[in-house]
């Protein structure tokens, strides 16, 4: 299945790190080790698009605000300013429905994922959010955000090679510019599924 000792050794490491805590690695040694063989960034990359406000656009972290905060600062501003321009109260055909998708290389950090959760409550708006991400970001220190999340509506997907084929070549090119190698992003698709989906199970059990 595998295409070098390499990557075999890495899947070797993950499945003995799963199933054995005590085997003498760590989660953050593991993704270490991935990071390095797949040329992952040190930053998470996020794509967002907002259709009914024809909003859409890139961020990375920065030293201060991881990419998600940055992504809900610039819709708090766009939501106060419309609030601003329509001081009209008419809810007579329920509240406007505000489809949010983003796609990012890793999922969010358990801060980012409560943050993300109130955003979207007590709103005036009926906030529809969905984040597909490549790969998870620390998930034992992070599933209880991810968990959260999802029971707060919040679609969350891992990027298949289905899914991959849904996004604009633009918006995957963007995300994962910083790989060295396209053949390795494309090898991570195909190879990692295993991983991932017990991970996605555990958020979705």
């Amino acid at each position: 299945m595998f295409t070098n000792a390499k990557l075999r050794d890495y899947f070797k490491l993950f499945l003995i790190y799963r199933n054995n805590e005590d085997a003498g690695f760590t989660e953050q040694s593991i993704l270490r080790e991935r990071n390095s063989l797949y040329d992952w960034p040190n930053e998470t990359i996020l794509h967002y698009s907002v259709p009914s406000l024809r909003m859409r656009g890139t961020f990375k972290n920065t030293p201060a605000r991881h990419a998600e905060i940055l992504l809900l600062d610039a819709l708090e501003e766009e939501f106060e300013r419309r609030e601003s321009e329509d001081e009209s109260d008419s809810e007579d055909d329920g509240p406007e429905i505000i489809q949010i998708r983003v796609t990012q290389n890793y999922s969010p950090c358990e801060e980012c994922a409560d943050e993300i959760i109130d955003f979207i409550r007590d709103r005036r708006y009926k906030i529809r959010m969905s984040i597909s991400f490549g790969t998870f970001y620390y998930f034992d220190f992070n599933k209880r955000g991810l968990v959260r999340l999802r029971k707060a509506g919040v679609n969350l997907q891992l990027i298949d090679q289905e899914l991959r084929n849904k996004i604009e070549d633009t918006v995957f090119s963007e995300l994962y510019k910083y790989h060295v190698s396209s053949n390795k992003m494309q090898d991570w698709l195909v190879t990692r599924n295993d991983m991932d989906k017990e991970y996605m199970e555990e958020i979705e059990s």
